[in-house]
């Protein structure tokens, strides 16, 4: 067992861990914190486990090396290789699925950058020209393309699964859960801190905000770095038999486009019926958080529905189902891991920008020694550690 920074018991009233937000970074934070000695932490969320406001819910995510960055590269080479290993073993169950994924675009876009950065950190990517792209995955077009990027450590999550896995995981650790109760504001410059909820006031050693589009409003010094951005995505139904679209046969795949939002992205059929079609959008959005889902756009799924059309082989029959989700981004789309500037002691988990799940049991890690040791020593996040300021790189 792993020494806590200023062992030692606090008082009856004080928790030494509070974990505000239960999503994937929030349950994965609680499961390091308890792997790593902290008794009985507590988790609080507004809503409920698994729920459909923020960004953790839905069935599948897309698992990858391939990044413009060397350092994420770097930093998702550790969390294959360590972190969703333990969570598997601890959860008992498979967690990812192994999957080829396809990276494309024109070339003057953005895809000679990821290229560029997966050579340098001796990724498992492999570059295909045009016609061999083609002959081995034969469902997409590759239309714009000179080249593809071939990533051969890509998977399927199954995200829903993860969650639920977290969740029991922590639960049989000793963790407590308070679910359904909102925060209503956080105080830093206590001793203890203090988290004054809708249900009443709690006292914590230690603080993690992992509140996703609620973070900045429970602690202001993240305002000017993070904002909400609503996603759409679909699910449609393409013609041929449904086991060409499973994980194993159809390719995870992301064209990266030229302009702002230009990047759309792909996934197989999993455990909801039709594959998976999105876009991601990180510009010109600044959404309300309160807003409930409602119904999706109806404009932003034909748009997607123009785009299988474009890109993909096979015909598209119908649509098999639609659904939101909320990212919290920063600018230039860099994750926020890092104490807040008044108390060391609250630890800042946000921005994850629409990237963040397939990191998140590296992300859970990292916000846990933040917050029990001081500091976390991992060498890719120490490479990263400007990118992951409040502040942020530039």
């Amino acid at each position: 067992m792993v020494a806590l920074e200023n062992e030692g018991m606090p008082p009856a009233n004080v928790r030494s861990l509070v974990i505000v937000g239960g999503g994937l970074n929030g349950l994965a934070t609680l499961f390091h914190a308890l792997r790593l000695g902290a008794q009985r932490p507590l988790l609080i969320e507004r809503f409920q486990i698994g729920h459909d406001r923020g960004s953790s819910h839905g069935p599948s995510r897309i698992a990858r090396s391939t990044y413009p960055h060397a350092g994420y590269v770097r930093l998702m080479r550790a969390t294959f290789a360590e972190e969703w290993p333990r969570l598997e073993r601890a959860a008992g169950e498979p967690l990812l699925f192994r999957n080829a994924g396809l990276f494309f675009g024109p070339e003057n876009g953005p895809i000679a950058s990821y290229a560029k950065a997966v050579k340098e950190a001796g990724a498992e990517v492999d570059e295909l020209d045009l016609q061999h792209a083609r002959t081995l995955f034969p469902m997409l077009r590759f239309g714009d393309c000179r080249f593809v990027l071939h990533d051969r450590t890509a998977a399927l999550i199954a995200s829903a699964r993860v969650v639920r896995a977290l969740e029991r995981v922590g639960r049989a650790g000793g963790a407590d859960f308070q679910v359904g109760t909102r925060v209503l504001g956080i105080d830093p410059t206590r001793d203890p801190i203090r988290i004054e909820t809708d249900r009443g006031e709690v006292l914590a050693e230690r603080v993690v905000v992992t509140a996703g589009p609620w973070a900045s409003g429970l602690v202001p010094a993240l305002a000017p770095r993070v904002f909400a951005a609503r996603q759409n995505l679909a699910y449609f139904e393409l013609e041929g038999a449904r086991e060409e679209f499973r994980v194993g046969r159809f390719p995870v795949f992301a064209r990266l486009g030229l302009g702002d939002n230009d990047f759309y992205y792909g996934l197989p059929e999993f455990d909801h019926p039709g594959v998976k079609i999105a876009r991601h959008v990180t510009r010109g959005r600044d959404d309300d958080p309160e807003t409930p889902p409602g119904t999706y756009d109806e404009d932003a799924i034909e748009d997607l529905r123009a785009f299988a059309i474009r890109e993909l082989v096979p015909s598209v029959r119908g649509l098999a189902g639609a659904d939101t989700c909320m990212y919290t981004c920063t600018a230039n789309e860099d994750f926020v891991l890092a104490p807040h500037p008044d108390n060391r002691r609250l630890i800042l988990g946000s921005g994850c920008s629409g990237h963040g799940f397939k990191f998140g049991p590296m992300l859970g890690r990292i916000l846990a020694e933040l917050a029990l040791w001081g500091d976390c020593r991992l060498p890719e996040y120490q490479a990263l550690r400007a990118e992951f300021s409040l502040r942020g790189r530039g």
